[in-house]
């Protein structure tokens, strides 16, 4: 995105948080959703922006952000989530994907990319990043 003579770089992070949705998950789904919203937040820098966009996805735009440092951010945020344990035992899962903004890009373009990316990875088994 270029404003005046300063150019910024965005990378837009889309992250799908995987629930398995049984009777127990169903009915603290809700809380466990609100608590990983905060686990998140801890985790990103101050810049950073988090969104819910749907029921169990996240959007994450890293501002000033280059795709290799975009993944190292995801890998951490992998780590963390994938250390939360579930009253029942359970551990959750995420799978994330990321494009870097390009300069033709609008937010539909970058969008679609992200959601491509995000649908490659829960097709590649779940739980793991991938890039567009």
């Amino acid at each position: 995105m270029i404003l005046g003579k300063m150019t910024f770089y965005f990378t837009y992070t889309l992250m799908y948080f995987d629930f398995r949705k049984n009777d127990v998950l169903f009915y603290l789904y809700s809380t466990y959703t609100l608590t990983l919203s905060h686990v998140v937040k801890q985790l990103l820098r101050p810049a950073d922006l988090l969104g819910r966009y749907g029921g169990d996805e996240f959007v994450v735009l890293l501002p000033a952000t280059n795709e290799h440092t975009a993944v190292a951010i995801a890998n951490r945020l992998l780590e963390h989530i994938n250390n939360i344990q579930l009253i029942n035992g359970e551990r959750l899962s995420v799978s994330v994907g990321i494009t870097q903004m390009k300069q033709d890009d609008d937010f539909e373009s970058l969008f679609k990319r992200t959601d491509k990316a995000l649908y490659e990875a829960k097709r590649s088994g779940r739980n793991c990043i991938f890039q567009h």
